[in-house]
Order: C-alpha cells, then sequence, then structure tokens
C-alpha cells in the first residue's frame, strides 16, 4: 500500500535506461527518490541512490555518479548491510578507475574485499584482488601486482577455483617474463598447463604451450623448446587459432634456423607463410620470405 506508485516510476525509469535516454532515466530515479523519501521506504532510497549513480555514470557524470553511490554507501552501512555496502565500493572503485585516479580506486577495491571477507564470499574477494592486480601492472607496478595476484591465488585455493587459478598463473607468467626471470616465468606457466589440462582449457594449452617455448627457449633447452612448440602447434591447428598458429610457427622455424637444421627450418617457415597469406599480413609475410631467402 504504502508502495503505491513507485511501481510505475520504476518500470519507467527501467524503460528509459534500456534504451539509453538516461537523462530521462535520472528525472525518473529523482521523482522515485522524492516519492520513496515522503513515504520513508528505505529500501527504494537504497535503489535509487545506487541506480541513480549508474545512469551519471553512463552519461560520465562522474562527480555526481560519486555523490549517489557514496550516499548509497552511507545508508548501507546505517543500516548494517554489508552485501549493499560492497557493491557501493565497487561501484565508487570503477568511478575513479574512468576518472584515471587508480590510486583511489584501489583503495576502495581493498574497502570491498574487507566486505566480501566479513560475509565470507571467498571467490568474489578473490576476484577484486585480481581486478587490482591488474591496475597495478597496467600501471607497471610489477611489485604490487604480483602480491596480489598471489593473495587471488591464496583465495581461488581455498575455493579450489580452478578457472580463477588458471588466470593467476598465466598472469604471473607474464610478469616474470617481463622481468627477465625464466626460472620464475617457467615455473608460472607450468602451473597454468597444469590447470587448464584439468579443465580441459584447450585454448589456453595451446597458447601456454607456445609461452613455456619461449621460457625454455631463453633458458638454452632447445630440444624442450621445440617439444612445446609442437605442441603447441598441434593444438592450435585443431582450434583453427590462425594468428596463433602463425607465431608458433615462425618461432619453431626460426629455432631450427638458429641450429642450422636447414631441412627444419624451410619446411616450417613455408608453413608459416602459408598461414600468414591466409592472415594477409604483408610484413609478416615480408619477414617470412626473406627467412625462406636467408635458409
Amino acid at each position: 500500500e504504502r508502495s503505491r506508485g513507485l511501481g510505475d516510476v520504476y518500470k519507467r525509469q527501467i524503460f528509459y535506461a534500456e534504451n539509453q535516454a538516461y537523462e530521462n532515466a535520472a528525472t525518473s530515479w529523482e521523482r522515485l527518490l522524492e516519492i520513496a523519501r515522503e513515504k520513508h521506504l528505505d529500501h527504494w532510497i537504497h535503489v535509487a541512490y545506487n541506480n541513480l549513480g549508474l545512469v551519471y555514470q553512463n552519461l560520465k557524470d562522474w562527480e555526481n555518479a560519486i555523490e549517489c553511490y557514496q550516499l548509497a554507501y552511507n545508508r548501507f552501512e546505517a543500516a548494517g548491510v554489508t552485501q549493499g555496502m560492497v557493491q557501493s565500493l565497487i561501484n565508487l572503485a570503477q568511478i575513479y578507475q574512468k576518472k584515471g585516479d587508480w590510486e583511489q580506486s584501489i583503495q576502495f577495491f581493498k574497502k570491498a574485499i574487507e566486505g566480501y571477507d566479513k560475509i565470507g564470499d571467498t571467490d568474489k574477494a578473490g576476484r577484486i584482488h585480481i581486478t587490482i592486480a591488474q591496475i597495478y601492472k597496467k600501471n607497471q607496478d610489477l611489485e604490487n601486482a604480483i602480491l596480489h595476484y598471489q593473495s587471488a591465488r591464496t583465495y581461488f585455493k581455498k575455493t579450489e577455483n580452478i578457472k580463477g587459478l588458471i588466470q593467476v598463473y598465466g598472469n604471473l607468467g607474464i610478469i616474470y617474463k617481463r622481468k627477465n626471470d625464466p626460472e620464475a616465468t617457467v615455473e608460472y606457466f607450468s602451473k597454468t598447463l597444469e590447470n587448464a589440462k584439468k579443465t580441459n582449457d584447450l585454448k589456453t594449452i595451446a597458447h601456454t604451450y607456445n609461452n613455456l617455448a619461449l621460457a625454455v627457449q631463453e633458458q638454452g633447452k632447445i630440444k624442450e623448446a621445440i617439444e612445446y612448440y609442437q605442441q603447441s602447434i598441434e593444438k592450435l591447428y585443431h582450434l583453427k587459432d590462425i594468428k596463433g598458429l602463425s607465431l608458433a610457427l615462425n618461432n619453431l622455424a626460426l629455432i631450427y634456423q638458429s641450429q642450422n637444421e636447414w631441412d627444419q627450418a624451410f619446411q616450417f617457415h613455408q608453413r608459416a607463410l602459408a598461414v600468414r597469406e591466409r592472415l594477409e599480413d604483408r610484413t609478416e609475410i615480408a619477414e617470412t620470405l626473406s627467412n625462406l631467402g636467408i635458409v
């Protein structure tokens, strides 16, 4: 009875939002908020502030979005609704991320992790650690990125989240490759491969074999690198991943070329050329023709 009239306003603003009429949606949510205040309907006030924040976010009106999300957070906090608090914190973190203030964004994400810890949502806490790690990685802070990937690994091990572990180990392998640490790179790509095999994630398996080949090649383990490239090529072929196949064939051809194994080098350069012609990448075609000429 007390909510009479709110339902129609709610349906109207949903229609506006779905049709990207965000200014109309904002006006509609403001009206719903006004009615909710008059009728002392706390739940609707929470909903209105959160959705107003989302509308302003779509309008790229960052300051109004922040204000609405902060008001929603304050009300959820006063009511002791942890799940609502966490969602508001994530919304605020995403806004600051869009604004380019990544340090402030990380602070809100960290507070969200505390909320997930409180309600025991281990998987979501792990996902937020990955988000923070990716922000650090993007901003070249590799040490903090490593710390948060490792924290995510701890959470995912508790919940036996294999897909989460694959993402963690794959990213750690990439970071250590960037840090020129072949031993750690091989360790984490090996763990990626081990977990990808558990879920039969063929795409990850194929690309991880290629990453492992590059890493052991840097260690001077040529025979092992060749075996990994061959595994990668076989699986990329079945996946019809032409771009990945082009890269793996080229890498294997260059290994044989570096070892003066001319027949094998010639064979794999020819196979790489056939794939690159399908991709119509003139630069890569020219590179392969040059290598064939050298061979």
